[in-house]
Parts: C-alpha cells; structure tokens; sequence
C-alpha cells in the first residue's frame, strides 16, 4: 500500500504495478483550496494530475483510491470533484473530517460545514457517485461511518463561541451505527 501523492511518474507506477495486491491511496485532500491550505509541491498537483496518475494506475492492474478531507470544499465543488474522478478509482475513496486546532483552522470550514447536513449528504452523495462494489467494503463502510459521525459530532457539539473545537464522541460510535444515529440527530433537530 502506498499513501501520498509523491508518486507520478509512469516508471515508478509501473515498479509499483509488480507487487501483488498492491492499493495506492492518493492524498488528494481536497478540490478546491488547494494553493490556499497545502504545502507549494503538493498544492501543484492538481486533481486532473491526480487522475490522471490513478487512471495509469488502475490500467496496470493497481487498486486505487483517494484520500479526501470532508469540511473543506463546498458540497457542488465536492460533487463535481468526485464525479470527474470516479473513474479512476477501484476502491471506495477515504474520507476524513477537517479538524480544527486554531481559531484559525476553524476558517477554513466551509461555511455549508458547521452543520451535520453537510457531512450526512456528502457522504450519500459520495456513496451515489462511487461506481465501487460497495457491498465488498460493508465493514470498512460501516466503521468509516461511525468514525466520521463521531468526529463530526465532536466537531460540531464541542463548538465554542471563539471557534475552537475539540473533543472526543466515542461513546455515541459504540452505541449506534455512525448513519443511524446521524439521520436521528438530524430528526431531532428538526422537531
């Protein structure tokens, strides 16, 4: 397995094409603020760059997927991100939530995710435009859930006026499936 996006050349692709059952995950992160918020030789790479890698790895016989950072772009940028790049990836892609350290992370949320909506109808949405077998990763689906619920939770519950958010919900993820129990907070929000 390989995860990063140092890797783009043909020459090295094919090296990795040798290994048996090999998974290159490529860090992406996001699609829209990428000059803004990554470091200059990874904000360079775009995400046609990116697919364009993947799409050659996936025709020598590698697994692919993305590494993505939920929180970040706006749902249509996210939507569109993803359909452009579905095609090249075999795998259901790795979503992770943006967490804020600073009050100056905090800005750079979009501002679609400070509610639990946004992250709820990413991830259908994301499910939706995925063309993986999906029933394959059942287990794998079901713990991202509730491991993105459960930060999401965090993120948006430990809320402060300042901006800062921290904490840790790994109780409520023990309790209920990570898409129960965020369709029921959505529910009971709306009573």
């Amino acid at each position: 397995m390989y995860f990063g996006c140092e890797i783009n050349s043909s020459w090295a692709i094919r090296r990795l094409a040798s290994i048996d059952n090999f998974l290159f995950i490529y860090a992406l992160d996001n699609f829209t603020k990428r000059e803004k918020l990554l470091a200059k030789t990874k904000a360079r790479i775009t995400p046609a760059d990116a697919k364009y890698v993947l799409l050659h790895a996936k025709d020598l016989g590698i697994k692919t997927t993305i590494a993505y950072i939920a929180g970040i772009d706006p749902l249509a940028d996210m939507q569109e991100g993803f359909c452009e790049i579905r095609e090249a990836l075999t795998r259901f892609p790795i979503i992770n939530i943006y967490q804020a350290q600073t009050a100056g992370q905090a800005k750079i949320f979009d501002a679609e995710a400070t509610n639990l909506e946004y992250f709820v109808k990413s991830r259908i949405m994301i499910e939706k435009i995925s063309k993986v077998e999906q029933h394959v990763f059942a287990f794998e689906l079901r713990q991202t859930y509730r491991i993105s619920v459960g930060i999401v939770l965090c993120e948006i519950g430990s809320r402060f006026a300042d901006g800062y958010v921290f904490g840790c919900i790994d109780t409520y993820c023990k309790c209920f499936s990570g898409f129960c129990f965020a369709k029921f907070l959505i529910n009971r929000r709306e009573q």
